[in-house]
């Protein structure tokens, strides 16, 4: 691809963003993939969510 032509907004080299349209899907294929960490425990969002948010940084998403 050179740099003239632009890149198909619902296709990537991976095949992901064709199928992601929105949250609810997005939020499935991450649970199926294993990638989504999710809790029902109750975190502060002033203190705890920062720190897990460095400590985790650049891994999987949190759904609380």
């Amino acid at each position: 691809m050179d740099a003239k032509t632009p890149k198909n907004k619902n296709s990537s080299s991976d095949g992901v963003t064709g199928n992601v349209k929105d949250l609810r899907n997005t939020i499935e294929w991450l649970q199926d993939e294993g990638d989504l960490i999710e809790t029902t425990i109750e975190v502060n969002p002033d203190l705890e969510v920062v720190a897990l948010q460095k400590h985790l940084d650049g891994s999987c998403p949190i759904l609380f």
